[in-house]
């Protein structure tokens, strides 16, 4: 067995691990300090990391070698409708433009300003811009989104740059950690930018500067670590109150799509873009192979006969199938309904689908009314997809669907509101 791109493979094994596995890293954690997170690491993060993230690491470790001074802005709270949502992050340089985003547009150019002074201060700031108003002219920016944002700008110093090396360490090893950052607070001895890491493990790193808000935090980190979400904090302390933002950093989840005919392509393409780690296989070497596929983060080339165990699936997996043979589909059905996969995509006309099915239970393999339910075929949203390209949007769509707990229908016919209000 061996880690996708981490670690080489572990003797007498089988098959691909595509899951996060809570295994003993602490130590190798521990030795990966802030002068290891160097322009290597990126090769590991590309392929666990979503574009952007990946983008302001790289622009990050590009300002750290030239020593120049930067200034980082995250959302750290919202409410109402607003385009982007807590965790979003923009990277300031001193010289050159910015990367990221935390808006359409409207924001930037001030927290732009903002960071000048930041910079020359060393002092974070916080900025409110409450858009729900009907007035919201009155800040000059127009920007009409009917919800409020608050955006932490702060320095990038030697402790913020440690606990980022930290976080790539967790990263490159598979382990989830919560990030939880001191927003503002009553309390004159608290500095705002303080940061504790808290792991999967219950290991905790760092403190926020008070005992009582750090054991107030790290209950909820564990919490956020779970549901994989971030947001914002309010504590109760003995000056007053504490904001604090904590923010779920996990592993991108796999996408497995078995079948390497040139239509996995835009599939593996926009996989990748949508921030899923994307694990390609096929029993021809000639189809799965970096070179063929570069935007797959990993090509696993396996026997026909053991096609179906290639990979190891985990309740975080997506897995499309679409070998294009009815027999390999068979037996890929079959393994992938029977693993904890939260997402079973099977390519073709629901009538194949339905054979397929009929087929296996006279060889006596049913399933479960909670594991067909985890069964989309044909895979895809009703898009009217006509070419490979457009089938890939279908299915990615539905698999975005998935994940946020939707249905995929048209926002016009959305009563609620497009995104949880916080």
């Amino acid at each position: 067995m061996k880690w996708l791109g981490f670690a080489g493979p572990a003797t007498g094994s089988r098959g691909v691990r595509v899951c996060v596995r809570h295994a003993e890293r602490g130590s190798e954690i521990a030795r990966y300090s802030a002068t290891s997170a160097c322009k290597a690491t990126l090769d590991v993060l590309h392929s666990i990391m979503p574009a952007l993230d990946l983008q302001i690491l790289e622009k990050f470790h590009d300002l750290r070698e030239r020593r120049e001074r930067a200034v980082l802005a995250t959302v750290v709270r919202t409410s109402g409708s607003t385009y982007r949502k807590e965790g979003a992050k923009l990277l300031i340089p001193q010289e050159g433009e910015p990367v990221g985003s935390i808006s359409a547009g409207c924001l930037e150019a001030d927290v732009r300003e903002i960071a000048k002074r930041v910079r020359e201060t060393g002092v974070p700031e916080l900025r409110r811009y409450d858009n729900s108003a009907s007035d919201d002219l009155v800040w000059g920016l127009g920007i009409g989104c009917n919800g409020v944002v608050e955006v932490l700008v702060e320095p990038i110093t030697e402790k913020t740059a440690a606990v980022l090396a930290t976080v790539e360490a967790c990263v490159r090893y598979h382990r989830p950690v919560a990030v939880a950052t001191l927003v503002c607070a009553d309390h004159g001895d608290l500095r705002p930018g303080a940061r504790m890491l808290v792991h999967s493990d219950d290991r905790v790193e760092r403190s926020l500067g008070l005992a009582l808000l750090d054991e107030q935090a790290r209950v909820d980190a564990k919490r956020m670590l779970a549901a994989e979400r971030s947001r914002s904090h309010i504590y109760f302390i003995e000056q007053g109150e504490a904001q604090v933002f904590i923010e779920a950093v996990w592993p991108p989840r796999p996408l497995v799509v078995v079948g390497a005919d040139p239509d996995a392509a835009p599939i593996v393409a926009l996989g990748r873009q949508m921030g899923f780690r994307v694990v390609l296989v096929d029993h021809r070497e000639a189809f799965a192979n970096p070179q063929k596929y570069p935007e797959a983060d990993e090509t696993v080339v396996s026997p026909r006969e053991e096609l179906a165990r290639a990979v190891e699936y985990c309740d975080r997996t997506f897995v499309l199938i679409k070998t294009h043979n009815y027999l390999d589909d068979k037996q890929i059905l079959r393994v992938a309904l029977q693993s904890p996969a939260c997402y079973v995509g099977q390519l073709g006309p629901r009538s194949r689908t339905d054979d397929l099915l009929r087929d296996l239970s006279k060889e006596g393999v049913t399933f479960s009314a909670d594991q067909l339910a985890r069964l989309y075929a044909p895979a895809g949203l009703d898009i009217g997809a006509q070419d490979a390209d457009q089938i890939a949007v279908s299915i990615l769509a539905e698999m975005r669907a998935v994940l946020a707990g939707r249905v995929g229908g048209s926002l016009r016919q959305q009563i609620q509101p497009i995104h949880p209000r916080s």
